[in-house]
């Protein structure tokens, strides 16, 4: 049995007994879970010797469940928030007894739509009135699912164009096989031999044998400033109660980087993105880097009938299409910032996160 994962590109198939048994347990289709984690930082640099960091960390779950052979069902859900302060160059990855779980509910677990063509995200599907801020998060995420080429493709180097949350960009992207199955440390997972990851040819349903041909299918792509004509200040953000002046930031991107990795255990992509962060005052900048991770967890029978999405509008990854006000509010930042006067400290129009 064949289970869609990601429409068009890869699928879980099951050596399941044909009874009656199997075939209700797995009525409604299969339902994918992938873990989430987004890691942001913010370096300060004051007046002392060492610099301070600023971390926050959201992990949660991505839940999907294939509507048709060109779209998935999906919502976030179980989330948790922690915020660090590190006093000395160590950074993030050493963080200390200096650690706060807020009470900050950043997912919430409403549903929506993402649909697939054959080069990766199409578009989205989100209720009409959805916050911007949450929708910001939706795009972070779910851009990870963005493969962005076809698989079938031979290995190679070759440059494609990719809508996300920085704008229009072109990408320098690379496909690359190691010839062996990657470790358990690379997706974390906890499968056992239910299933197997299968890649689908470009018709979205016919199982091709790449994975098996190549053992493990790592594709980069990285984004550089000069290669985003429409760029855009992303806005990035933080979640700490205790952060208030961080509620509106924008990040200025210097470097971005998505690497996916593809086994047939395992599914895994983390885009990292370096930049300057502008603040909501105007006033200072600061160096900053946003690490979003979407590792495949499992694969379930599914749970009921898909839910449904109230009153529906389509949007896509690409930024300026949605949001007029948020890109007059970047402007404004940034005009003051030249001109070096205090910024108008109206929020409403700034989201809160990302």
């Amino acid at each position: 049995m064949l289970l869609t994962i990601i429409p068009f590109f890869l699928a879980a198939r099951f050596a399941l007994d044909e009874n009656y048994e199997e075939r209700y347990r797995w009525r409604y289709g299969a339902e994918s879970i992938f873990d989430v984690s987004v890691n942001l930082s913010r370096v300060d640099f004051g007046e002392g010797a060492n610099p301070t960091t600023i971390c926050s960390t959201i992990t949660g779950e991505l839940e999907c469940r294939a509507k048709d052979s060109e779209s998935l069902g999906c919502r976030l859900r179980n989330d948790v928030t922690v915020s660090s302060r590190v006093d000395d160059s160590s950074g993030c990855q050493q963080q200390s007894g200096n650690v706060v779980t807020t009470r900050d509910r950043i997912f919430d677990r409403e549903p929506f739509e993402i649909r697939f063509n054959s080069h990766g995200v199409e578009n989205l599907v989100v209720r009409r009135t959805i916050p911007r801020w949450r929708l910001d998060i939706i795009k972070a995420v779910v851009v990870q699912l963005d493969i962005g080429t076809e698989l079938e493709k031979e290995p190679s180097s070759f440059v494609t164009t990719e809508d996300s949350s920085f704008g229009r960009c072109e990408l320098d992207s690379k496909i690359l096989v190691t010839g062996d199955r990657a470790s358990e440390s690379e997706f974390g997972s906890e499968f056992g031999s239910e299933f197997e990851i299968v890649s689908l040819a470009s018709n979205g349903s016919r199982s091709a044998d790449l994975l098996a041909r190549y053992g493990t299918i790592i594709i980069e792509k990285v984004r550089r400033p000069e290669k985003c004509p429409g760029r855009v200040l992303y806005f990035f953000g933080y979640a700490s109660n205790d952060d208030r002046s961080e509620r509106g930031t924008f990040l200025d991107m210097v470097s971005s980087m998505t690497r996916t990795t593809i086994s047939d255990t395992g599914f895994s992509s983390r885009t990292l993105s370096e930049g300057a962060i502008v603040t909501s005052d105007g006033s200072t900048i600061k160096r900053s880097s946003q690490r979003v991770t979407l590792t495949l967890k499992s694969v379930n029978p599914g749970r009921g009938m898909p839910l449904t999405i109230s009153d529906p509008a389509s949007t896509n990854l690409h930024v300026p299409s949605t949001f007029e006000r948020y890109f007059h509010a970047a402007r404004r930042i940034v005009r003051v910032l030249h001109q070096r006067k205090p910024f108008p400290r109206d929020r409403r129009s700034l989201f809160r996160f990302f």
